[in-house]
């Protein structure tokens, strides 16, 4: 994890003193206004949270945000990695490890209590079976042989 925080500051230092921040930010927000209205259909201006529709606005737009974001960054290493300073990009597997373990921090919820909840709230709110069943899925090989994992998805 001491890896990670060095990785991120040196990281974080690199694009904050070459500007390349500033100019990326610059850059990405007219594209990322126009992306979020092609998107969600909106024309009015998005400001202010309110507990009714606009509230479930910024919660889709927030996942659909970070989904493209995730994205990017993977193409973009993908691409690129052989320019990237060789910290910065990590194997996929220890960045789940790490995203994993960040989350546990900050929510107190372990990784298979965060599965089973998103398991159900996918099967049983939004309806989405499949993505539900690649939860249990993960579920099962995340506590392989487990019988009670087995029968909390029946």
């Amino acid at each position: 994890m001491e890896k990670y925080e060095e990785r991120k500051k040196e990281f974080l230092y690199e694009i904050n003193q070459s500007g390349k921040y500033h100019i990326l930010k610059e850059k990405m927000k007219k594209t990322v206004v126009r992306i979020v209205r092609e998107h969600f259909g909106k024309s009015e201006a998005i400001k202010g949270l309110k507990k009714d529709e606009r509230d479930h606005f910024y919660s889709e737009l927030y996942v659909f945000l970070v989904q493209e974001m995730r994205k990017t960054v993977a193409d973009m290493v993908k691409c690129e990695k052989e320019e990237l300073h060789e910290n910065v990009a990590i194997p996929a597997t220890q960045a789940e490890r790490e995203r994993d373990h960040m989350i546990e921090k900050q929510t107190g919820e372990s990784t298979v209590q965060r599965k089973k909840r998103l398991a159900h709230e996918e099967e049983f709110l939004f309806r989405r079976n499949n993505v539900a069943l690649q939860y249990h899925l993960e579920l099962m090989k995340l506590d392989e042989g487990n019988p009670a994992i087995l029968r909390d998805i029946s």
